[in-house]
């Protein structure tokens, strides 16, 4: 990646080993040595990665992403170490009915020091009625804790975030879309305890156009 005067900003080299397995398993490791500018200071971004993928039954899937290296803190120009895990399974228990549940975990350390951690939790239900017609319910729970003596700048020690949403689609024809949703978001910091920021109900219709 070049910068708009020409001159290099980032590059990287990779290489992946891959396993395809019984049970529908496909996993690989891989490795990737780069270089990134930012700031005017030229930052080493090599990194080592885990991805895995099964099916233990035909309703039951699971995908783990797992990934450790040098990382930019760019609140900060300076380095520091990242690492990152993704955790996603979706189960089928009927014709109608599937839940998806993910959960990612990410923490950053500068001078072997945490610098944050962050947890994102997603609970998610589809239950498809027809061909035409489905509900969507979203429950996310979003959590950050940060080391206040490694920021430059002022910063809380902790956020939290709780999402809800429950969605109702019905598609009219093969081109329009019909949309009832609720939603609601409530956040925390370190001057507040959990509150509603705020909430919504809308109507949407979508009609794709072919030219």
């Amino acid at each position: 990646i070049q910068t708009m005067e020409g001159g290099l900003m980032a590059q990287a080299y990779s290489i992946r080993f891959h396993y395809e397995g019984p049970k529908q398993i496909f996993s690989y490791i891989g490795y990737q040595a780069g270089e990134q500018e930012y700031g005017g200071i030229r930052f080493k971004t090599d990194s080592v990665s885990l991805n895995h993928n099964i099916n233990p039954s035909g309703n039951l899937y699971f995908h783990l992403d797992l990934s450790y290296g040098n990382q930019i803190d760019f609140i900060n120009t300076r380095s520091g170490k990242r690492f990152r895990s993704n955790l996603i399974s979706e189960y089928t228990p009927g014709l109608h009915l599937k839940l998806f549940l993910s959960y990612i975990f990410e923490r950053m350390t500068v001078n072997r020091r945490q610098l944050y951690d962050a947890h994102i939790s997603e609970l998610r239900a589809v239950y498809q009625f027809s061909r035409r017609t489905f509900i969507r319910g979203i429950l996310q729970y979003v959590q950050q804790y940060r080391n206040t003596e490694l920021y430059g700048i002022n910063i809380n020690a902790r956020d939290r975030q709780i999402f809800a949403q429950l969605l109702f689609s019905f598609k009219l024809n093969p081109r329009t879309v019909f949309f009832l949703g609720y939603s609601d978001n409530h956040l925390s910091d370190d001057r507040f305890q959990l509150f509603r920021k705020n909430r919504t109900l809308f109507i949407k219709i979508g009609y794709a156009l072919t030219i």
